[in-house]
């Protein structure tokens, strides 16, 4: 593969962004382009009327797309119709949405709860269009039940064959989506969660509206994927690279499905250390470590096998999840946490065994803490690593760590202030405001960030001229300039591949996600400052075009 990838391309992860991006992406062959989230995206927190948390931790399930298609307009069934017109109309400016005076600016909060309130406003409305409103039925999109005798199979009462078959095949191929449907279809009555539900089956009834809406919301949703990935390859591309996330929610499909897989009064997190100074609780119930040996690793191997299967690479999140998981009793908060041991052996098995089923490379995201047996397990198996710049850099020499040739190197993740902000240093200044700092301890991250600066202007042959006014002069250099030849000088190295962050190239400042927080911070909300129509001629592209046209390829 060549030393260039792309990642992301819109935070939101969306099937439609995405092919409309492909069109903009530069002829480089062996590459992969895609959002790390985009399953866990169509996974999240389906069902949950409730405004809902939107880490990609909280995922819905991993193994059904859970999204449930928040663009059906792409599906061929629905093009032209009445429900087209519902979806656009739902996509409306937040402008729209929030009605504010003329003269008022939107701060972060009105535009995330603007942003919320406007999804929960677009699902309501499908929803209608496809199970109350009479005057939106789909007309080559009805489902009615076959023979009895078929044992129950159904097609779709679509206007052509064609699809109808394809519909039955996805449902011999993917037979948890009825269930899933079922499931959906309860919680969407109940208005709760499955852990109030009194006992009782799910019913997979065909002239249920929601069970249908949800049947064909896969279906339509596991075509846009599979045209996304072929569309990729026909640009040259070797596929998408997507993520797979390390937990699901406790009250998901997963969670209901596969009860004994998982341990309850317990969610993972990570203790505390020195860039999360309170530890982390990341709310979701982890596998319970016997159980799901003894229950012969049925639900890992579905999730495996669906992410595989649409991936030619997946990102393996918290590696080191597979080894030991810190456990936090639910509300001890992190501090009373403890590592558990889990079946690695077993579980790096079961990757590799999907990876070679799926021709689908793999990455471990091995950051943090990570235990001295990891990365050693990861090589031996062909597993590459994680490489982050802003980890390597050092106020003295070395003063730039280069990235091993088994790793993915990227400059930053979504986890990390984007580089703008960590080369003008306003991560600390949001760190303080959050109080994992005090003043003091911010000055002195200020003055080791400045000599990082510094060593890494000398390192990339720039400078910077000091007026002699005692001002800090590094930060008169464009960060955007310094992000170009860090680039650079990663491409030429011998990683396995390159990541870049699209929302790098234009040096935002505001990062997707800051972990450990929720309600603090507007995470996973804020759409690419830049549209997809407008990407082509913004000078970042242009950037990044250079540096993909003048990538050597690797032999």
């Amino acid at each position: 593969m060549t030393r260039s990838s792309l990642t992301p391309i819109e935070p939101a992860g969306d099937p439609a962004d995405g092919r409309a991006a492909l069109g903009h992406l530069p002829g480089q062959h062996d590459e992969v382009v895609g959002d790390p989230v985009v399953l866990g995206q169509l996974g999240r927190h389906a069902g949950l009327r409730q405004p809902c948390d939107p880490r990609p931790a909280f995922v819905a399930q991993r193994v059904v797309l859970g999204r449930d298609d928040e663009r059906p307009r792409e599906a061929p069934d629905v093009r032209g119709t009445e429900r087209r017109r519902v979806a656009v109309a739902g996509r409306r400016m937040i402008g729209e949405v929030v009605a504010p005076e003329p003269d008022h600016v939107l701060t972060g909060e009105e535009i995330a709860a603007a942003v919320l309130a406007h999804r929960h406003g677009v699902e309501a409305r499908l929803e209608r269009g496809v199970d109350e409103d009479e005057r939106l039925r789909l007309r080559a999109t009805t489902v009615a039940r076959e023979e009895a005798e078929r044992g129950g199979e159904v097609a779709a009462g679509a206007d052509h064959r064609e699809r109808r078959a394809e519909l039955e095949d996805f449902i011999r191929r993917r037979p948890k989506v009825r269930e899933y449907a079922a499931f959906r279809a309860r919680m969407d009555r109940e208005g709760t969660t499955w852990p109030t539900w009194a006992p009782g089956s799910l019913n997979q009834d065909w002239t249920d509206p929601l069970f249908k809406r949800y049947i064909l919301c896969q279906f339509w949703a596991d075509g846009q994927i599979t045209a996304l990935g072929r569309n990729s390859r026909d640009w040259g591309l070797r596929g998408l690279y997507l993520d797979l996330p390390l937990g699901v929610h406790s009250d998901s499909y997963d969670t209901w499905q596969y009860k004994e897989h998982f341990a309850r009064g317990v969610s993972a997190g990570a203790p505390p250390d020195a860039f999360f100074t309170l530890g982390q609780d990341w709310g979701f119930p982890p596998l319970h470590p016997s159980r799901i040996r003894d229950l012969g690793h049925e639900y890992f191997r579905e999730v495996l096998d669906f992410h595989a299967a649409a991936s030619a690479m997946l990102r393996v999140d918290h590696v080191m999840g597979l080894f030991r998981l810190y456990w936090i009793p639910w509300g001890m908060g992190p501090k009373a946490g403890a590592y558990v041991r889990y079946p690695a052996e077993e579980l790096l098995a079961l990757f590799c065994l999907a990876s070679v089923r799926n021709h689908c490379s793999l990455v471990g995201e091995d950051l943090g803490t990570v235990p001295p047996a990891v990365r050693p397990a990861m090589c031996s198996r062909g597993i590459d690593r994680l490489y982050v710049a802003q980890f390597s850099i050092h106020p003295v020499n070395p003063v730039l760590d280069l990235p091993p040739d088994n790793a993915i190197a990227c400059v930053n993740t979504h986890d990390l202030p984007p580089f703008a902000a960590f080369w003008l240093g306003t991560d600390i200044d949001d760190r303080q405001d959050l109080g994992l700092f005090d003043h003091e301890q911010a000055a002195s991250e200020h003055a080791d960030r400045r000599q990082l600066r510094g060593a890494l202007l000398g390192e990339l042959g720039l400078s910077a001229k000091d007026d002699g006014d005692g001002e800090d002069s590094t930060l008169a250099i464009d960060p955007t300039e310094v992000l170009g030849l860090l680039v650079e000088r990663l491409r030429r190295s011998s990683c396995r591949g390159l990541l870049v962050n699209m929302e790098d190239l234009w040096a935002a400042v505001e990062p997707q996600n800051v972990p450990g927080t929720w309600k603090e911070r507007p995470n996973w909300r804020r759409k690419a400052k830049i549209s997809l129509d407008d990407l082509e001629s913004s000078a970042g592209w242009k950037c990044l075009k250079k540096w993909f046209e003048s990538a050597e390829t690797i032999s």
